[in-house]
């Protein structure tokens, strides 16, 4: 998942550095932030995830948003 570009995206974790992290989840919000408002924003429009693992927005919200605290207090406390 982190060794290669992502198939389905195009994400390649390789070309980038840590320092970029920030614009990156501004950009990725501001993004969700139109999509958030479409009519259709309950709705998933296509099964994508590899895993099987059903999601929705309410649940990656949450796995979005409790992911950063939980590793930043990982790191805290190290």
């Amino acid at each position: 998942m982190l060794e290669r570009p992502c198939p389905e995206c195009g994400f390649d974790p390789s070309t980038f550095a840590p320092g970029e992290v920030p614009e990156m989840i501004r950009a990725n919000a501001t993004a969700w932030r139109v999509i958030l408002g479409r009519p259709d924003a309950a709705q998933r429009p296509s099964e994508r995830r590899s895993d099987g693992a059903s999601s929705t927005v309410d649940s990656f919200a949450r796995y979005f948003v409790h992911d950063p605290i939980h590793h930043l207090d990982d790191v805290e406390e190290g």
